[in-house]
């Protein structure tokens, strides 16, 4: 039988045992603080919420044993992607020691049970083939249930910065907070933790359609970066979208390589741009001559050695001079 641990000694046992897996197979990835109790906040909304209903459901709030095909995702839950090596090494520490915790779950009318937390354990215990798993049920209202899945630790923990600024963005737009402030104290965080990570919704549709496919592809800090080469090559997306692509198959490239493979490409483009001469043809189609701009100079090539060079030169200078006096 095996000796019973704290939960906390469980997620630090959870936590070691999947850095020595990445190690083993090489993989520069390094996981975040595994949870460690459920939060205070969502055991506090889940209580205040039930008080508020003047019924709940029947057997609410009761822990049971329920059919793990029975058990939904949250259509709220932010994590976008599930760490497939986490979910392995979580299925394994449960198969050694059991569930401690229950996952938290309501109860539809369909009889089915929606996830408010425990969503990687679920997956977790699929993965290890139980039929059963122990939960928590609850009797919440969809807004009660849409809150309580969004701040629970279960969906907080290890969420990349992409992923906590969807959830603190939805909050705001759902009516559950009105700044960042309230947000910071809903979420159980800083105030400029929310600013950081709501500063990648503010990046290019371009770079979000990237974080919507790879939200784990970089943080707040790497944003930073993003965004003061947006600012100075507004017409350079594309060589920034190529510089962001490289992460997908090397995640230890930084900002700073980024920075390096944008301002080479850009800049050596403006330095040496290819010029493409503008032609001025006669009413008939001919060309006659072709202008073009170099090195801050205009150069007029001549192509009808009929044409009567000394009018073309009085003509420019007389278009220039008008120029000049229109922007003054």
């Amino acid at each position: 039988m095996n000796e019973k641990k704290t939960e906390s000694e469980f997620n630090q046992e959870l936590r070691a045992k999947f850095q020595h897996d990445l190690a083993l197979k090489g993989n520069g990835m390094v996981m975040t603080q595994p949870p460690t109790t459920k939060s205070k906040s969502l055991e506090a909304l889940i209580e205040s919420a039930q008080k508020s209903q003047e019924t709940t459901l029947d057997g609410s709030n009761r822990i049971e044993i329920i059919s793990v095909n029975l058990v939904d995702d949250s259509p709220w839950q932010p994590r976008a992607r599930y760490d497939e090596g986490y979910i392995q090494a979580l299925g394994e520490m449960l198969q050694d020691r059991g569930q401690d915790d229950p996952i938290i779950v309501r109860r539809l009318a369909s009889g089915r049970f929606e996830l408010i937390a425990g969503h990687r354990r679920t997956r977790a215990a699929r993965l290890i083939g139980w039929s059963e798993i122990k939960a928590q049920v609850v009797a919440l209202a969809d807004r009660d249930a849409e809150l309580a899945t969004l701040v629970s630790n279960e969906g907080r923990v290890d969420l990349t910065d992409y992923e906590k600024g969807l959830a603190y963005q939805r909050a705001k737009e759902r009516g559950f907070a009105k700044n960042q402030s309230e947000i910071a104290r809903l979420f159980g965080c800083t105030q400029g933790r929310v600013s950081q990570c709501l500063s990648l919704l503010e990046l290019p549709i371009e770079v979000k359609d990237i974080l919507d496919k790879y939200p784990g592809l970089f943080g707040y800090r790497y944003a930073i970066v993003v965004s003061e080469l947006v600012k100075e090559f507004p017409l350079g997306i594309d060589t920034i979208i190529q510089g962001i692509e490289q992460l997908i198959d090397n995640s230890e490239l930084t900002s700073d390589h980024l920075r390096s493979f944008v301002e080479k490409a850009l800049l050596n483009r403006t330095r040496n741009p290819i010029v493409k001469p503008t032609v001025v043809s006669n009413s008939q189609g001919q060309s006659m001559f072709t202008v073009k701009s170099k090195n801050n100079q205009i150069v007029i090539d001549i192509k009808d050695n009929s044409i009567d060079k000394s009018a073309v030169s009085i003509l420019m200078i007389e278009a220039l001079r008008n120029l000049v006096l229109s922007s003054n």
